[in-house]
């Protein structure tokens, strides 16, 4: 038992415990919620902005609340200043060395003066000191986003290292301070005065945050992105400020121009309103209300009551306009509302907010300090605009197309409707969609075997349109998808598995008739997909059938075997080459049904139920797989499905599970689309790519031929499967020799091919324009090898290798893009002299050095920033500053890579010179060149604004290729890329040395039989007179003489029989005798070389002609 002392100083030590005082900075630590937010990631759906197709995206990301908000404090401080300061013009952003992040505006800065009451400067004060603000006064009205004391402070207690510098170019004075360790301790501020001439203020905050309170290890791609989002956010609601991101400036002028990132389709129902204080933006939802709203720059993610108040009022008018037209016991606001995108930048007095993190507005609107009324004439424009009423009308039955009558004759031009279509055997008409007019010949021709009674046709024109991602109100606008609609009377939000609306119908199935190819498989996949999407139900009843038809035919002695993918067959033609009569057998491929004959057709419907598949959906898997196909928000798990992808029998039985078919058949598409759009590690080239150099090596090697007939040629001859336009296209391309293309164009332009002025897109018609191998083609890829590559064969012919052996990485010379299914690619060309030294390097034993991109002939400037893997590409442009007339002449002679001349003048120059912010400009190009000349007035900073466009960042990160073993592989730096390539060069060359020895040594025998024959007749060791062919055969055997060492696969003594009478005469026997020796010489030279040898021997010649 205790004593009562012990018992007193145990409670008492419990009290102190229990109540222990902190200071206010440790609170902040210990209490993150209360003051910044969570500190835990959280995932969620949000805009981000997509770089490849310049647009803002609603995707999935994670990212933790507590880190953005510290950020965001620094952020929404620089915009406050534009409040305190209109002629600030800049804020720039950057993240260096991977944790550290920088943010710097022009405006006026923090007055650096002593505060004699707190015994401190004003500047550490503002950034040092907790509860210390401009804005505490509430009676003062103030529309900044900060207000409470904490700000920027916050930031620095969540940071390893916290600076800041600030310059004020009235007092010539320089102030710079740094804190560490959560602010637990500083240097004392350095104040200089500064006597160069700096003519502008600024402010640049610069911290390390404290990654561990955050549970972060990095500052990762995801929360990159959501940063650089917030820097877009504050470039379209900053007017006047122009915004850059890790040096690269964002191309948005205004809230206008922001909005319209967000537009990818119903940009033109996009309306404004504006007042003092209000900017409002309304347009078209296909996909349910959207807010994007700011107040006094804050990023309201959640929105709050400023949004409740416009979209209150615009619904209100909705309601007003089309009352007449509504049921409104039917139709309630949020169905309206699910119609429209609202986008606000407004600036509220004194705003509150739901917490620190300030994602929703809380303040009533009686306290917003301004109105904003929007007119029922506003709303009544942008719904003339907009498909809203129709929608509207639409989900409630009442549009005119939902009432059509059962039976009601379709009327489309090249529809042939069943007979009974419409009537009340409609459920016993297959309608078949057809690929094209020619499968629809093929129906035709079959419709004299199955009748017209219970079947209809009508062709598709190419592929259907993916409709996952698509609203109805979208997919109604594609004529493809109206006319389908239309003849089977299908109709949005109907429910099909109920027996009376089925019964609706005009078609109880439809048919797919397409080509046995890939492209095939993937129109059938679009028509599943869209009838999945809108009415599943059918997919699920098995409505969706396909006619199945051969894609090869083998006959042999009367006997037809029929295949129906090419995996069955190349199964059968393994198996079969091995057998003695394969040579009899006649094979046919069928690539497309027009190549079917209309007796073939009438077999194909002789017994139609037995080739029809039809399509089921029976679990979730089934679900799941065609949603994973075409969901643009899926990639991941369409990348898995490629991945997992192994070739199959499909075409046994007459059942085919969507999952089967997507995981097969579609997969099978997917990665032949990966295949044509990514190019090989080896080669640097694309399929098309590598189709027309065969044709070129193989047909055209010395001449040159039109560009629209070498398109022809190389489709016939590689049986290349797609439209000639493309392939006429990647020539032209291949061609293009302008600065921003490749280093070595592999083709030659003859005639126009296109400048740098419009990117290429001005070439001549490859009617009128020529191309050649360019000689440096073939030093790339050196003829001595063909010989040793491996083919391609298809349709029983030897096509294009599968990929070239070029003597240094062709990837590297040229760079290369691409899109595909799940995948995208962007390498960067770098010099063709560094690439042929770090081949050098690697042939004795080193490592490649690193190299930064080059394009030829390009003047400006490539350098990395402090981001591993990426660039900065600057232009070139002189300022010179006239004080006469106050004006600025900006002279530029070379643009960023990828921003054509064009483009510059259209996009940038013009708008400049409407805005009176350029007073005039003058092009002085040539083909090769740029040259603008451009007079400013003389207004603050705005040369910057203007050079500010002459820079462009790229990344390396990208940098996805086929690999030796063809299987897509990222490789994470050109080190990468070089060692991949060097081993199967090396290989090619040590093969090349044997083959090489071995070819010269058969050469020398066939000179050395020639010659000891002519020897043997002139001596009369050897007599031929009076003898047979056969007997004369005999007799060379019989004096050692062998076949033709030059013929593998057949006897054949002609090489000796049939020397000409000239050939023994004493001149010609001397030139023998040489011949051989040349050929020992070359031999016993090959025989003292290694790879090492031939490989430098090739580049030498590269170099000296590349020169």
């Amino acid at each position: 038992m205790l004593s009562r002392s012990r018992c007193f100083k145990r409670l008492f030590c419990n009290i102190i415990t229990k109540y222990q005082k902190q200071n206010h900075r440790e609170n902040i630590l210990l209490r993150p919620d209360s003051y910044i937010g969570s500190t835990k990631e959280v995932t969620c759906n949000q805009f981000l902005y997509n770089d490849n197709i310049s647009q803002m995206i609603k995707c999935k990301t994670s990212y933790v609340p507590g880190f953005l908000k510290i950020f965001d404090e620094i952020l929404v401080n620089a915009a406050d200043n534009k409040q305190r300061d209109p002629n600030m013009t800049r804020i720039d952003i950057s993240i260096v060395d991977s944790n550290k992040i920088v943010v710097r505006n022009n405006g006026k800065c923090i007055p650096i003066q002593f505060q004699p009451s707190m015994n401190v400067y004003i500047p550490t004060l503002v950034m040092g000191h907790l509860l210390t603000s401009s804005n505490y006064d509430d009676n003062k009205k103030r529309i900044v986003g900060g207000r409470n004391g904490y700000g920027a402070k916050l930031c620095n207690i969540y940071s390893k290292q916290f600076s800041i510098t600030c310059f004020d170019s009235k007092e010539k004075k320089k102030f710079s301070q740094t804190w560490y360790d959560n602010m637990s301790r500083s240097d004392p501020p350095i104040i200089k005065d500064i006597d160069f001439l700096e003519n502008e203020d600024y402010t640049e905050v610069s911290f390390i945050p404290d990654l561990q309170r955050f549970n972060m290890s990095s500052i990762n791609d995801d929360v990159v992105s959501i940063l650089k989002k917030r820097a877009f956010d504050l470039a379209g609601t900053c007017n006047g400020v122009k915004v850059s991101f890790n040096g690269e400036l964002i191309n948005v002028s205004n809230f206008e121009d922001y909005v319209k990132l967000h537009l990818s389709e119903m940009k033109e129902t996009l309306k404004c309103f504006k007042t003092d204080r209000w900017e409002i933006y309304i347009s078209q939802s296909t996909s349910g209300f959207e807010q994007v709203s700011f107040v006094n720059n804050i990023v309201t993610r959640i929105g709050g009551s400023h949004v409740d108040y416009i979209a209150n009022q615009i619904i209100s008018h909705i309601v007003n306009l089309l009352k007449d037209k509504i049921d409104l016991t039917r139709i309630r606001s949020f169905h309206i509302k699910n119609h429209i995108n609202i986008f606000i930048k407004c600036f509220i007095e004194n705003p509150s907010f739901n917490s620190q993190t300030k994602e929703q507005l809380t303040s009533r609107v009686s306290e917003f300090g301004s109105m904003c009324i929007i007119p029922q004439t506003f709303v009544s424009d942008f719904l003339k605009t907009s498909t809203i009423p129709e929608s509207i009308l639409s989900s409630q039955k009442i549009l005119p197309s939902q009432k059509e009558i059962k039976n009601k004759k379709v009327f489309l031009s090249k529809l042939e409707d069943a007979l009974h279509a419409g009537t009340n055997n409609s459920s016993k008409c297959s309608l078949f969609l057809t690929e094209g007019d020619s499968a629809k010949a093929l129906v035709v021709s079959g419709f004299s075997v199955i009748g017209r009674d219970f079947y209809g046709v009508f062709p598709l024109k190419g592929k259907s349109i993916n409709a996952r991602n698509l609203s109805f109100e979208d997919c109604i606008k594609n004529v493809e998808f109206q006319n389908i609609i239309k003849i089977i009377n299908l109709k949005k939000n109907i429910d099909y598995s109920i027996a009376s609306n089925r019964n609706s119908l005009r078609y109880g199935r439809i048919i797919l008739f397409t080509d046995q190819d890939l492209d095939g498989i993937h129109i059938k996949g679009l028509v599943i997909n869209m009838f999945h999407k809108f009415w599943p139900e059918l997919v699920e009843s098995g409505f969706i059938q396909t006619l199945k038809t051969p894609l090869v035919k083998v006959r042999c002695k009367g006997e037809t075997i029929n295949f129906y993918n090419k995996f069955e067959f190349d199964e059968w033609l393994n198996n079969s080459k091995k057998k003695e009569d394969f040579l009899n057998y006649k094979i046919k491929y069928y690539k497309g049904l027009g190549t079917s004959t209309k007796e073939e057709a009438k077999e194909y419907f002789k017994d139609i139920e037995k080739n029809l598949i039809t399509y089921t959906c029976t679990n979730e898997e089934d679900h799941l797989s065609i949603k994973s196909a075409f969901n643009k928000n899926l990639t991941f798990d369409r990348k898995v499905m490629i991945q997992n992808y192994l070739p199959s029998n499909t075409s046994n039985g007459n059942f085919l599970s969507i999952a089967d078919f997507a995981k097969n058949e579609l997969a099978e598409f997917f990665k032949y689309d990966i295949k044509r759009s990514i190019p090989s590690v080896v080669d640097g080239l694309k399929e098309s790519q590598r189709k027309i150099i065969y044709t070129m090596f193989s047909k055209f090697e010395k001449d040159e031929i039109k560009v629209n007939q070498l398109s022809g040629v190389t489709a016939h001859y590689t049986l290349y499967r797609h439209g000639e336009d493309f392939l006429i296209s990647t020539i032209v391309k291949m061609a293009q020799n302008f600065v921003g293309t490749g280093n070595i164009n592999l083709l030659q332009p003859i005639g126009q091919f296109g400048t740098r002025a419009c990117g290429g897109d001005d070439s001549a018609s490859g009617r009128y324009i020529h191309t050649s191998l360019n000689p440096l083609t073939r030093l790339l890829f050196p003829k001595e090898d063909d010989k040793l590559l491996k083919y391609i064969e298809e349709e029983n012919q030897i096509i294009e290798p599968v990929y070239y052996v070029p003597i240094i990485p062709t990837i590297l010379v040229n760079g290369g893009k691409g899109v595909a299914t799940g995948w995208s690619t962007s390498i960067f060309p770098y010099n063709p002299t560094d690439i042929i030294n770090n081949i050098r390097l690697m042939i004795n034993g080193k490592e490649p050095i690193d190299m930064v991109p080059y394009y030829r002939n390009f003047k400006g400037t490539i350098v990395e920033t402090a981001k591993k893997g990426t660039y900065n590409i600057n232009g070139l442009a002189n300022v010179t500053i006239n004080h006469l007339n106050d004006t600025l002449m900006v002279v530029i002679t070379e643009l960023p890579i990828g921003i054509w001349t064009n483009d510059f003048k259209e996009k940038i120059l013009q708008p400049l010179y409407e805005k009176k912010i350029l007073k005039s400009y003058s092009e002085f190009h040539s083909n090769n060149d740029v040259h603008f000349e451009i007079i400013l007035n003389g207004k603050k900073n705005v040369e910057k604004g203007l050079l500010g466009t002459l820079k462009k960042t790229i990344s390396t990160k990208n940098m996805m290729l086929f690999d030796v073993n063809n299987n897509l592989k990222h490789f994470k730096n050109t080190g990468e890329i070089f060692n991949e390539f060097f081993d199967i060069r090396k290989d090619l060359y040590e093969k090349r040395l044997l083959n090489e020895i071995n070819l010269l040594s058969k050469q020398s025998l066939y000179y050395k039989n020639q010659k000891q024959f002519i020897d043997n007749i002139l001596s009369n060791r050897m007599s031929l007179v009076n003898k047979s062919k056969s007997q004369l055969i005999e007799k060379l055997k019989l004096n050692g003489f062998s076949s033709n060492p030059l013929k593998k696969d057949q006897e054949d003594y002609n090489y000796l029989t049939n020397i000409s009478l000239y050939q023994f005469t004493e001149t010609e026997n001397e030139k023998l005798k040489q011949k051989i020796e040349e050929k020992k010489k070359k031999i016993d030279l090959l025989k003292s070389s290694t790879w090492k040898d031939l490989w430098n021997n090739d580049l030498n010649r590269l170099e000296a002609s590349y020169k």
